[in-house]
């Protein structure tokens, strides 16, 4: 599942949302990998 967070980010960014919609799924992406203990 690591693996995935790096792809996920390049979809995010390649995707249709507003720069703002990006950074906020970013936060979330990365606050959910956290409270799985996946990245520090």
């Amino acid at each position: 599942m690591l693996k995935n967070l790096p792809k996920a980010i390049e979809v995010l960014d390649q995707s249709f949302l507003s720069k703002e919609l990006k950074e906020k799924y970013k936060e979330v992406l990365e606050k959910k990998y956290r409270q799985l203990k996946l990245i520090v």
